[in-house]
């Protein structure tokens, strides 16, 4: 491989010359799209800026920085659609402005680093509703609170949920739980040292449609439509019919004439996940204090709210906190919820 640019990632690439184009002949045998000279460019552009920081943070841990990047920059070019997708420029943007900053954090496994920011980008960027480059945005706000790279990836964890991935919400509060707490705060978007105390944190986690920063609930809030997700198969949605609801164990399902999708949803995004059990052998109806009439009006304790959408139900279903329905004649599932302000996190 002819010299890219100076450096210590230069040097390896030098005194690892044969083994390094054996490993790239063996990828353009392997994948007939790959593109030598945008994989030179990606070294040049992304991967050597990596290396020399940490080459600079710690001369020793170089060459490992540098056999990292050329590994994953390999796997990520034998997987053409990755490289031409929208999402790699981000995973570059990534590598040059994020893991710079953290050049400490990469000495000791800076292969999982790296192919670990990579693969949550690509994972945001495919995810409806997700947002990768906010998450990107997150992530560098959040590194320098990092001292080992095992909270870094817990915090890209937390805030891959907090930017759309409602159904890591499970796993992302229990890593959020363990975070320092200077972190904690940050990736839910409030200043590090300042804001409601961890407990507080923690009383308005347990409620999806709460948003961390806004403060105690006082008194009632107001019923809202919160999301609809779902779609027809024909134009890109996951429902071959209008789907049903149902609640099994005490998660959300939505279903058709053949397939089951769990639902996801809370203040931050909803999303809908291949069900891998059967569907409810029937819909469970409205549960606990909610209400729905059949001219669309939703009513929970002392809350009542009219939508237009949601006359003529065909199923309901709902949790402590979120109610699920469907009518004859859309192929969405709609959810209503009790929220305070908008319902929605917009930071």
């Amino acid at each position: 491989m002819e010299r890219l640019i100076e450096g210590p990632f230069a040097d390896c690439l030098a005194r690892n010359r044969a083994r390094f184009n054996a490993r790239v002949a063996l990828a353009r045998h392997l994948h007939r799209d790959f593109e030598p000279d945008a994989f030179r460019a990606h070294l040049q552009d992304a991967a050597e800026p990596v290396v020399r920081a940490v080459a600079e943070a710690c001369p020793g841990a170089a060459d490992a920085a540098a056999e990292a990047a050329f590994a994953v920059s390999l796997r990520l070019f034998g997987c053409g659609h990755i490289v031409r997708g929208p999402s790699f420029p981000l995973i570059q943007a990534a590598w040059r402005t994020l893991l710079t900053q953290v050049p400490h954090l990469l000495t000791a496994g800076p292969g999982t680093l790296l192919a670990g920011v990579s693969n949550a980008i690509c994972n945001l960027a495919s995810a409806p509703g997700a947002n990768a480059e906010l998450w990107l945005a997150d992530m560098r706000r959040a590194a320098p609170l990092c001292g080992c790279a095992d909270e870094l990836i817990d915090a890209g964890k937390v805030l891959a949920w907090r930017r759309g991935m409602a159904h890591y919400r499970a796993g992302a509060l229990a890593v959020w739980r363990r975070l320092p707490e200077r972190l904690a705060r940050v990736t839910l978007g409030l200043e590090p040292d300042a804001g409601p105390s961890p407990r507080a944190l923690r009383r308005l986690l347990a409620d999806p449609w709460r948003r961390p920063g806004t403060g105690e609930r006082e008194g009632a809030g107001t019923l809202a439509l919160v999301a609809q997700l779902g779609g027809f198969r024909g134009f890109g949605g996951p429902f071959i019919c209008p789907p049903k609801v149902g609640l099994q164990e005490g998660a959300l399902l939505a279903f058709d004439a053949e397939s089951c999708w769990t639902v996801h949803a809370d203040c931050f995004g909803a999303t809908l996940q291949r069900h891998a059990g059967s569907s409810p052998k029937r819909e469970s109806g409205v549960v606990r204090d909610w209400r729905l009439s059949a001219g669309g009006e939703v009513s929970r304790g002392l809350l009542k709210e009219r939508f237009a959408l949601l006359q003529g139900a065909s199923s309901t279903a709902a949790t402590a906190h979120t109610l699920a329905v469907t009518v004859p004649q859309s192929h969405k599932v709609f959810l209503v919820a009790e929220v305070a302000g908008n319902g929605r996190d917009s930071s």
